[in-house]
């Protein structure tokens, strides 16, 4: 092993040591009883300012899958900001696999996907255990920004140019630090979804990834492609978000 792939272990191993402590030590039990499946449904939308779920069939489903999987881990008292913690750590254990190349790059590519889907199921635990707060909230948007480097990174590990990588962090940053601070002004409309979401980008890594590990040959081409989309699906979604909050906040004053 080089001494690289050693020191990633390391951190990885440190890192599992350490969720392992946060979630013994802030498991709590729901007081109340965890809600079903409609009840969900409705305290999500009543947190995401009365989203109307009628006619969103395709996320209806992905929300209660979601929540099927949250619900074992409310009822057992799991600490909703462990789990945002447990997604940088699968996120940060892409790398060691991916740095090791050939086969296991596809080791990668299953981390990277649990690590999205922890992205969904912290804050069903937090809806569902009524353990929502405002760190939560900062904690899980710090996160997905880590992630989102880490993943950029492992492209370049597998030979993607360290400029097209820089260019799609870049171009994430932009989307996503535009979108809060649009928040901040005040503009909260709902229903500016566009094709640079993190979700997205998450298909995009684990695809990428994915397809490094089936063709170990064309892993650098694979991650090329891979930064590439993730910069032009933020790039285009950036303009998209613009192109409705400009004229909405100067309509505002």
């Amino acid at each position: 092993m080089t001494p690289a792939l050693v020191g990633l272990l390391a951190a990885v191993a440190a890192g599992a040591v350490a969720l392992a402590a946060a979630a013994a030590w802030w498991e709590r039990r729901p007081s109340a009883a965890v809600p079903d499946g409609p009840e969900y449904l409705r305290l999500w939308s009543a947190e995401h300012g009365g989203y109307d779920m009628a006619g969103t069939v395709l996320a209806r489903r992905w929300l209660l899958a979601t929540y099927r999987v949250a619900r074992p881990l409310a009822r057992a008292g799991v600490c909703p900001d462990v789990l945002t913690l447990a997604g940088l750590e699968a996120a940060l254990a892409v790398l060691p696999p991916v740095l090791a190349g050939g086969r296991w790059v596809a080791v990668g590519a299953a981390l990277a996907l649990v690590s999205a889907a922890l992205d969904n199921v912290d804050g069903a635990v937090a809806a569902v255990t009524r353990r929502v707060t405002p760190f939560g909230s900062l904690l899980d948007s710090l996160v997905d920004r880590a992630a989102d480097a880490l993943y950029l990174v492992a492209f370049a590990l597998l030979g993607a140019p360290g400029w097209l990588c820089a260019a799609a962090a870049g171009a994430v940053v932009a989307l996503e630090y535009g979108r809060a601070r649009a928040d901040v002004a005040g503009f909260t409309e709902l229903g500016v979804a566009t094709v640079g979401e993190r979700a997205g980008r998450c298909i995009v890594a684990v695809a990428a990834l994915a397809a490094a590990a089936i063709l170990p040959a064309q892993a650098a081409a694979a991650a090329t492609v891979g930064a590439a989309v993730t910069a032009g699906l933020a790039a285009v979604g950036c303009g998209q978000f613009l192109r409705v909050a400009v004229p909405a906040l100067r309509a505002r004053g």
